[in-house]
C-alpha cells in the first residue's frame, strides 16, 4: 500500500524483459551438466577483479535491483536424512533435495543486493556461492559472515545459471546452511585448523569471550563463551558466563537467546542483577512490556540501589501507560523522529478494534464500541521499518538509498525501502522465534507455505514467504506526516514522491480496502497512528484506500492484480451505474484542468454525478474545488478561496451547517455544525486552514467553531495528534472567539483582498 509499482513503466518495463528473457534461457537447460564450468583459477582471478573494484568504491550507493526468481521452499530434512553430493555431480536449475554440500570459502567475498564468495569441495573444484537475506553492512561486514576459510554444510542446494552466462549455487534462504565448527566431524581433515583448542579450561574460554567482546565481535565471544559452558563449570561459574553471554545476544539483536541466558536457572529469585536487567532489556526489546515491569519490580526490591534498574522502571512504565491508555507524549516523538534512524522509542496501543473474519474479504478490523471521527483506533510501532535518506552523489544529483524488486513470479516491479526490509526480517524471525506467528500471520497471497517450522532446532524461516508478505502488507510513508503539505491532486507532486520510509504495521495491515474509507493513517517515524474520520457504529468494519481512488481503473487493476480483489464500495458501485459516456466525460476533464479554466471545469464537472455528494463523494470535482480554492488563495481572492473550499467540503460529502454558503457569513442560531463527516481528503486540514482565515475576517462569530474542526482535522489526516497544531500554525492556546490570527496567517491575510 502506498508502495511505488512501476510494472507498467516503460523504463522498467523493459528491464523486467530482460530478467524474463535470462529467465527462460536458464529454464531451457534444466537438468544440465555444465561443461563449461570455469576453474578454480579463474574464477579466483575474475572474483579478485570485482573484489578491488568494490573495494576501491566505499559508500557507492545506487538503485540496485533485488531479482526475485521462481519461489522454492528451504530446506525441510534434517541433516541426516540427506546424502552428501559434489560440485561435479551438480544440475543447473535443480534444487538438490535429499543432497548436501560440504564447502570451504577460499577468497574474501563482495557485498552487492547479496553477497557473493567463492567455495570449493574435497575434490577441488570451486563455484560462486551467492547468500541473500543476510545482515546489512553497518551490523556485519560481508567478510565476518562469508569469512575466507569458513566451512559450511549446504542443505539442498540450488545450482543455477548466473547473469554473467556463469554457474552458481544461490542461497535465497540462509537457515539452509549449517555453519560446521573446527572440530565437527564433519569437516574434512586437511581442512581444519590444527590448534589444540581441545584442553583449554573454562576459564580460558571465558576470557576469550571477554576479550571478544571488547572487540566488539560478539558472535566469537558468543561461541567462546558457549565452549567454557561446555567445560561444565560451577553453578557460580555458570551464572557468570550466562550473563555475558546474554550481553553477547543483546548485541546481536537475539532477545529470545538472551532471556534464555537470563533464566536458566532453576530458582528464577536467585537470578543476580545482572541476570535481571539483561533479562528485562531482553523483554523490553521483544515489546513484552508487562513482563519486563515485573522483572523490574523484583530487580528494584532486591537491589533498591540499582540505577540502572530504576532508570528502567520508569521507561517502561512509559511504555505500558502508552499500551494500554494510549497515551503518548506527541512531541517528543516529532523530536526522536528527526534523529537517524527515526525509530520511536514507544510502545503499541490497540484502541477498541478486533481482527474478525469477514465474510467474503477473509479477516479485517473491526470496532468493537462506537467511534467519533478523530478518536484514535490505534497507534502502533512498526514491526520493520526502513527510510532512505536523500544525498548528493559525485555528480551532485540527490540520490536516495533505495532499491528495485524485480519479482519475476508475480511480474511486479516496486521502487522503494521495503526491498531493504527484507533482510532485516528474515534476520529477526530467525534471531527471534518468539515474535515469528505475528508476522506469518500475515496476508500472502496463494503463495504454498512450508508445514515445518524447525528443523534440527533451528528455525525454518523462507523468504519468498517474507517478500510476499512484505508486498501485500508493507506501507509507504513519510518520515513525518506533519511535514507534508497538500494542495490538491492537481498541483500536487506523485504521491510516490512523498514517501521517504516503508514499513510493516501488523495489526493495520488487517485493514482492508474500500474507496468509501473511514479511518485514516498518519506517521511519526516508524509508528503508525489511525484514527476514525467519521463517526463509526459499533461492530463497523475499519476501511482506507489502497491505491489511489482518482483513478478507479488503475486503482481496479492493481487491486486485483494484488490482492485477486475488485473494489466494490459504493462509490464503485456508482460508478458502475453511472453511463460510459458520463465517466469518458469526467476524464477528459480532469485531463485538461491543468491546461483551462478550472471554473469551467468544475461547472461542467458537477453535470457528470448523479448521486447527491452527502452520500457518495465526488472525489474528481472536490479536487478541481480545492484547486480552485488554492488558486485564489495565491491570488489574494480570499472570499472566492473560502467559497471553494466549502464547496470542496461539500463535494466530499460532508453535510455543514450555520453557515451561508454564497456570502461565508453565518445564518442562523445553531452557529456552525458539521452534521456529517465526509470522504477525509488528504487536503482537509488546508481546507479548513482558508475557511478559519477567512471568518477570522468576515465573520468572527464562526471562527471558535471553525478552529475546533481545523485541529480536527489536521488531527485526523495531517499529523495524527493535535498537539502541535497551535505550534505548526503558530497559533495562541486562547480559546475565545476573539483570539487574534496566528502570525503564520497573519502575514497571509495582510495581502488577501475581499471580495465585494
Amino acid at each position: 500500500m502506498d508502495l511505488q509499482d512501476v510494472s507498467h513503466d516503460e523504463r522498467y518495463a523493459r528491464l523486467l524483459e530482460t530478467y524474463q528473457t535470462r529467465l527462460e534461457a536458464a529454464r531451457a537447460r534444466e537438468g544440465e551438466i555444465p561443461t563449461d564450468r570455469p576453474s578454480r583459477n579463474q574464477l579466483a582471478r575474475d572474483h579478485m577483479e570485482q573484489y578491488d573494484i568494490e573495494i576501491g568504491n566505499p559508500g557507492v550507493k545506487g538503485m540496485r535491483a533485488s531479482v526475485v526468481g521462481d519461489p522454492y521452499l528451504p530446506s525441510t530434512v534434517p541433516v541426516h536424512e540427506l546424502t552428501k553430493t559434489m560440485i561435479s555431480k551438480l544440475t543447473l536449475e535443480t534444487h538438490h533435495r535429499g543432497s548436501y554440500l560440504i564447502l570451504r570459502f577460499f577468497v574474501p567475498p563482495i557485498r552487492v543486493m547479496g553477497i557473493i564468495s567463492l567455495a570449493e569441495d574435497e575434490a577441488g573444484d570451486a563455484v560462486t556461492l551467492s547468500l541473500y537475506q543476510e545482515e546489512c553492512e553497518d551490523l556485519r561486514s560481508a567478510g565476518e559472515i562469508l569469512k575466507k576459510g569458513s566451512v559450511i554444510l549446504l542443505k539442498e542446494p540450488y545450482f543455477k545459471c548466473v547473469g554473467d552466462g556463469g554457474y552458481g549455487l544461490r542461497v535465497d534462504h540462509p537457515t539452509d546452511i549449517v555453519w560446521l565448527s573446527n572440530d565437527d566431524p564433519r569437516v574434512p581433515p586437511a581442512w581444519r585448523d590444527s590448534g589444540n583448542s581441545g584442553t583449554r579450561s573454562g576459564d580460558e574460554w571465558k576470557q576469550e569471550g571477554n576479550a571478544y567482546m571488547n572487540e566488539g565481535k560478539f558472535k566469537e565471544a558468543i561461541k567462546s563463551y558457549t565452549a567454557a559452558l561446555d567445560t561444565s563449570p560451577t553453578s557460580a561459574e555458570a551464572e557468570i558466563v550466562h550473563n555475558n553471554r546474554a550481553l553477547a545476544y543483546l548485541k546481536i539483536k537475539k532477545y529470545d537467546a538472551a532471556l534464555a541466558d537470563t533464566t536458566y536457572i532453576q530458582d528464577l529469585r536467585a537470578r543476580s542483577e545482572k541476570a535481571l536487567y539483561r533479562g528485562t532489556l531482553a523483554l523490553y526489546n521483544l515489546h513484552r512490556y508487562r513482563e519486563a515491569f515485573e522483572t523490574l519490580q523484583e530487580l528494584t526490591t532486591k537491589y533498591p540501589t540499582s540505577k540502572l534498574g530504576a532508570f528502567e522502571m520508569s521507561r517502561v512504565q512509559a511504555r505500558l501507560d502508552e499500551q494500554d491508555r494510549g497515551i503518548y507524549n506527541f512531541k517528543k516523538m516529532h523530536k526522536a523522529s528527526r534523529l537517524r534512524p527515526p525509530i520511536i522509542d514507544c510502545s503499541t496501543y490497540v484502541g477498541p478494534v478486533e481482527v474478525r473474519n469477514i465474510p467474503g474479504k477473509g479477516r479485517g478490523l473491526v470496532t468493537t464500541r462506537s467511534m467519533l471521527a478523530g478518536e484514535i483506533l490505534m497507534c502502533e510501532k512498526a514491526f520493520s521499518y526502513a527510510h532512505a535518506e536523500q544525498s548528493k552523489d559525485s555528480d551532485g544529483a540527490m540520490t536516495a538509498d533505495i532499491g528495485l524488486l524485480v519479482n519475476l513470479h508475480t511480474k511486479r516491479l516496486t521502487i522503494g525501502t521495503h526491498v531493504s526490509q527484507l533482510p532485516g526480517i528474515y534476520q529477526n524471525l530467525v534471531n527471534n522465534p518468539s515474535v515469528a506467528s505475528e508476522f506469518m500471520g500475515l496476508y500472502s497471497g496463494s503463495y504454498e507455505r512450508a508445514d515445518v517450522q524447525i528443523i534440527d532446532g533451528i528455525p525454518v524461516v523462507d523468504s519468498f514467504l517474507i517478500e510476499r508478505i512484505v508486498s501485500l502488507n508493507a506501507f509507504g510513508s513519510p518520515v513525518s506526516s506533519k511535514g507534508v503539505v497538500f494542495t490538491s491532486a492537481t498541483l500536487s507532486k506523485n504521491h510516490s514522491e512523498l514517501f521517504g520510509a516503508s514499513g510493516v504495521w501488523i495489526k493495520a495491515a488487517y485493514i482492508n480496502h474500500s474507496c468509501m474509507k473511514n479511518c485514516a493513517r498518519t506517521f511519526i517515524g516508524d509508528m503508525m497512528i489511525v484514527r476514525a474520520t467519521k463517526d463509526i457504529p459499533a461492530d463497523t468494519e475499519l476501511s482506507w484506500c489502497y491505491s489511489d481512488p482518482m483513478d478507479r481503473d488503475k486503482m481496479q487493476k492493481s487491486l486485483s492484480d494484488s490482492w485477486g480483489f475488485k473494489c466494490n464500495c459504493e462509490i464503485c458501485q456508482d460508478d458502475f451505474k453511472t453511463p460510459v459516456a458520463l465517466r469518458t466525460k469526467r476524464k477528459e476533464l480532469m485531463a485538461k484542468i491543468k491546461n483551462s479554466n478550472p471554473g469551467v471545469i468544475a461547472a461542467e464537472m458537477e453535470k457528470t454525478y448523479l448521486s447527491p455528494a452527502r452520500e457518495i463523494p465526488r472525489l474528481e470535482l472536490s479536487q478541481i474545488y480545492l484547486t480552485l480554492s488554492y488558486l485564489h488563495k495565491q491570488n489574494s481572492n480570499l472570499i472566492e478561496a473560502g467559497v471553494y473550499a466549502l464547496k470542496a467540503l461539500d463535494s466530499l460529502g460532508f453535510v455543514i451547517t450555520g453557515v451561508n454558503k454564497k456570502t461565508l457569513k453565518s445564518s442562523g442560531k445553531g452557529g456552525l455544525v458539521v452534521k456529517q463527516w465526509g470522504y477525509a481528503a488528504e487536503q482537509l486540514s488546508e481546507c479548513w486552514e482558508t475557511l478559519w482565515t477567512v471568518w477570522s475576517l468576515i465573520s468572527p462569530d464562526l471562527t471558535e467553531q471553525a478552529r475546533k474542526y481545523w485541529k480536527l482535522a489536521y488531527t485526523m489526516v495531517r499529523a495524527g495528534e493535535g498537539d502541535t497544531f497551535e505550534q505548526t500554525y503558530r497559533l495562541k492556546a486562547s480559546k475565545t472567539s476573539t483570539e487574534p490570527f496566528s502570525s503564520k496567517l497573519a502575514d497571509k491575510v495582510g495581502v488577501l483582498k475581499l471580495d465585494s
